[in-house]
């Protein structure tokens, strides 16, 4: 694991960040809410989001870049 990733990854609660970033161990209901939070901590610390799917594979990677608000959306 790169330690610029955060990689949100399946676990028989849920789903979580790992490494784990945010404040306490949290364990997310659904998928979405695990990659909105890393995305908030990914746009913070300048790391990219690595999202796994139910059977752990890697489902997609979004690189902080691509997470910062563009010029025309801050308008």
């Amino acid at each position: 694991m790169n330690n610029n990733e955060l990689h949100v990854v399946p676990t028989v609660e849920g789903w979580e960040i790992s490494p784990e970033q945010t404040t306490g161990e949290e364990i997310f209901d659904t998928q979405t809410d695990a990659v909105v939070a890393a995305e908030q901590v990914a746009k913070m610390e300048k790391m990219d989001v690595v999202i796994h799917a139910d059977d752990g594979t890697i489902q997609e990677t979004c690189h902080f870049e691509d997470l910062e608000p563009k010029e025309q959306d801050i308008a």
